[in-house]
This record gives structure tokens, C-alpha cells and sequence, in this order.
């Protein structure tokens, strides 16, 4: 049984009763004036908007329609689409704090945030993480409303208590061939109609249609080529580090929206090789990117000794949980993108950071978390490979360069090891480097190369061809 199946059972009932709450939240607020009435206002309405869509988010509610009225549902969905409409929201921490002060407007801030990441949530049918929200948020109005106690202490309280299943989703989505949600929907779907990508429970754009159009009429026979070079230099990390590939099986994909015809071939492909591929993640173009910056560090809000403690405890348990599928996991695919618009955050005095005493917490946190993944996917068994496709953002060559990149790919390792290797071995000799950029780039650096006792046994460099690293 899927670990969100338990989940929402266990979670159905309160679900149910926080819409009806939501609805009393959103009446009792709708005609106030100060900052906290109109953020639970929003929150109410927000919350019963994303419960509402998670009832109709069926297959039927998204075929036969326009991509034009599915494009539109999607970016209104997404609530942080549009940067204007986020400038006067209280996800924006400086909104939040001008309107509400510093320390309501922060928690107002970090708890939008985590509203505003529901969506994905609804897609799935993921009740029990719309739940664990709606009644952090009740909880904190109720705060609000009382006076007796901080609103920010009932946060932290409720945040520690979820920690478990935080950490149980986290191994899930991350770990977990279980975890099948978006395979399963790129190997069944009608790729021909489009619909489906609004089915992935991403935003979804101009250039994820662009992509999945140009790759419908691409050469079958080229694909095909081209994704099992790709698995095959998943293969061959593990034969280059001696590693044995027979002892886990699943691989974590994570693929671009757009790209289905690409992912389902590479699943495709790694059953040939008794290897069970899974899209745990997909990557898209965001509505928004300041608003993943503004809120990247909102655990700032609940991030002290105790928490460390609990978190890595629970993190530890999770793990031991779910032990059996864990040790299935044999590495990860990640299929980059480039050619993306470039962003320059926009710094603000009120988003969230860490303190210095919090940064040193957060380290503990990914540090011992390391050691607790080490112990059930030891390095020893597991491998990755990491291949990049452009999107249509790079500009009108797109298609010239996607084949051009497919090329590339496709180039013979053996024959192209022998080449570097002839040069790893000339600079080995060399005490430095000197670049000298051409034609109108005036790049003109020396690097300093790594002294060697003896050039004959060793090396200053990696001889990475298109095994992990494609290309």
C-alpha cells in the first residue's frame, strides 16, 4: 500500500472536518480591516481552493480542453504565477511584514509559503499534506483570535509533532519506487494530446508544450539511441568503480515536463537491464523563482536544538521503517536543463535567513543525515548520471541545438578516452595552465596545476568521459 493511501485514511476525517473550519475561517474574517483577519481571510480561501481542486484533479477534468483553457487554469492554480499579484501577497515577506509587523509578518510569510507548495499536493490526491497545513493554519488563527497564548510557539509545537511524516514523505518521494505516481502517468498517457502535462501537477508553459510537441514528431529510432547511451553510462559508473549493479534495482529519475517521450524510453531501457527506473521529481520553468529564494529558509521559524534533535530522530526511524525499499535504491538519473532565463534574486531585509547559531544546526542536520543515508545506501552500491537537455528558453535555435546536443551524445567514449587521455598526460608534465580566451573574449588566466611526486603513477585529473557525466 502507497504510504500516502495510509496517510490520507488515517488523515480523511480531520480533513474533512478543517473544510468545514476553513469555511468558518473564511466567513469570520471576510469583513476585517487589520492584517491578521485578511491573512487568514486569504489562507481560508486559498486552502478551500486547493481542497476543491484536489476533488475534480481527475483525468476526465483535463482532457478535451483547450490548451489555451488548461494553460490558464494552470498558471491561476499556481497562486504565486504572476510576480505583480506576489508583490501585494503575504508570501512576499516584505508585504507580510510592512502590513502585519515583524514577527506576525514573518510567521504570516513562512506559513503562505507552505500553502502556496500545496498545489503538487492536490494533483496527487495527497490529502494528509493538505490536512497537516489547513490545521497548522487553524491552529495559529485560533491563536490570533484567543490572545492566550504566541501564535509562533503553537507553530513550532505543530511543526515537531508532523516530523515523522515528514520525514516518512520525504524517503517516499525520494527513495521509493513505490513512488509512482508520475511514472506511471508517462508510460500510460496519450502523449499525442497534451493535456496530459497538466496532469503532472507542475506549472506548466510555453516551453514544456514546445518540448513535448518537437520530441512527438522526433526519429523513434534516434531516441531510442540516444536513451540507451544514457542508461548504459548509468551502467557503466558502476563497472568504472567496481561497484556491484546486481544488488539494487530501482533508479530515481529526475526528468524535465515536456520530455515524456524521452523518460519513457530510459524506462524502457533500464528494464533491459533489470533495473526498474521512477520519476521521483520533475523540473520545469517556474512562474516564479523569487519566491522559492524569499522562502527557501522558512524552517528558520522552527529550527533550534530540540527540533535537531527530534528531526534527525525521526529521520533515523523513518529510514529504518522503510528499510526493505530503501535498500532497492541503486542511484539517480538526473536530467539537467540548460539554456534557461537567467534570475537575479531580488535581496529583502525581511526574508527569512538563518542565524549564525542556525546555520551551524542546519549543518549537524545534513550532516548526520548523510550518515544515516550512508548506512542504508552506502556509496559502495550505488552510482548516478547526470545528462543535459536545452529548453526552448535558449532561443529560436533550439531545435539545432537539441539535435546538436543529441550529437554530441551519441559520440564514441572509448575513442574520445584516448584523446584526453593524451592530454591528461602532457599536462601532467606541466606545472601550469594558461587560458587565453579567443576572438572577442578576453579571458587571460594562468592555473596553477597540482605537483605530482611521480607523473608516471599519478595524476592531477579525471579521465570523465560519457559514463556519469553525459557529455
Amino acid at each position: 500500500m502507497s504510504i500516502y493511501k495510509e496517510m490520507n485514511d488515517a488523515s480523511l476525517s480531520r480533513y474533512m472536518e478543517l473544510k468545514e473550519l476553513m469555511v468558518q475561517m473564511q466567513s469570520a474574517s471576510a469583513q476585517g480591516k487589520d492584517a491578521p483577519q485578511r491573512f487568514f481571510h486569504w489562507a481560508s480561501t486559498r486552502l478551500l481552493e486547493i481542497m476543491d481542486f484536489e476533488a475534480k484533479a481527475t483525468q476526465a477534468h483535463f482532457q478535451g480542453r483547450s490548451i489555451d483553457n488548461l494553460l490558464a487554469e494552470n498558471k491561476a492554480f499556481i497562486g504565486i504565477a504572476d510576480p505583480k499579484v506576489y508583490e501585494t501577497s503575504f508570501s512576499n515577506p516584505t508585504y507580510a511584514v510592512a502590513e502585519a509587523g515583524k514577527e506576525a509578518g514573518r510567521l504570516f510569510s513562512g506559513l503562505s509559503g507552505k500553502i502556496e507548495n500545496l498545489p503538487k499536493a492536490a494533483y496527487g490526491h495527497e490529502i494528509a499534506k493538505i490536512a497537516y497545513v489547513a490545521d497548522l493554519t487553524y491552529h495559529v488563527y485560533e491563536m490570533f483570535a484567543s490572545g492566550v497564548a504566541s501564535a509562533l510557539d503553537v507553530y513550532q509545537q505543530m511543526s515537531k509533532i508532523h516530523l515523522y511524516d515528514h520525514a516518512v514523505t520525504r524517503v517516499f518521494d525520494t527513495y521509493l519506487a513505490a513512488n509512482d505516481r508520475l511514472t506511471k502517468l508517462t508510460c500510460t498517457a496519450d502523449l499525442n494530446d497534451l493535456s496530459y502535462l497538466f496532469q503532472l501537477g507542475v506549472p506548466i508553459t510555453e516551453n514544456e508544450i514546445k518540448t513535448a510537441k518537437f520530441l512527438n514528431d522526433y526519429d523513434e529510432d534516434k531516441l531510442e539511441t540516444v536513451t540507451e547511451a544514457i542508461v548504459l553510462a548509468y551502467i557503466q559508473g558502476f563497472k568504472r568503480d567496481n561497484k556491484d549493479m546486481s544488488k539494487r534495482h530501482d533508479v530515481r529519475i529526475v526528468a524535465n515536463a515536456g520530455q515524456e517521450r524521452i523518460n519513457r524510453s530510459i524506462i524502457r531501457q533500464f528494464a533491459k537491464h533489470n533495473l526498474n527506473g521512477f520519476i521521483a521529481q520533475l523540473q520545469t520553468t517556474e512562474h516564479n523563482k523569487q519566491f522559492d529564494y524569499d522562502h527557501k529558509f522558512d524552517n528558520t521559524l522552527v529550527l533550534d536544538d530540540h527540533f535537531v534533535e527530534e528531526q534527525l530522530t525521526t529521520f533515523a526511524r523513518a529510514y529504518k521503517n522503510h528499510e526493505e525499499g530503501v535498500r532497492r535504491y541503486s542511484g539517480i538519473l538526473w536530467i539537467e536543463r540548460f539554456g534557461e532565463d537567467p534570475f537575479s534574486p531580488q535581496p529583502k531585509e525581511d526574508r527569512l535567513v538563518l542565524t549564525q547559531e542556525q546555520q551551524g544546526m542546519f549543518q549537524e542536520i545534513q550532516s548526520k543525515s548523510r550518515q544515516v543515508i550512508e548506512e542504508y545506501i552506502p556509496e559502495s552500491e550505488r552510482s548516478f548520471c547526470i545528462v543535459a537537455f536545452p529548453t526552448p528558453e535558449i532561443g529560436p535555435q533550439f531545435e539545432d541545438i537539441f539535435e546538436d546536443i543529441i550529437k554530441v551524445n551519441m559520440l564514441n567514449s572509448e575513442e574520445y578516452e584516448k584523446v584526453q587521455q593524451t592530454i591528461i598526460d602532457a599536462l601532467d608534465k606541466g606545472t601550469s595552465v594558461r587560458v587565453v580566451g579567443q576572438d572577442k573574449n578576453e579571458t587571460d588566466i594562468v592555473v596553477a596545476l597540482q605537483t605530482l611526486n611521480d607523473p608516471v603513477k599519478e595524476t592531477g585529473f579525471l579521465n570523465c568521459v560519457a559514463d556519469v557525466n553525459i557529455p
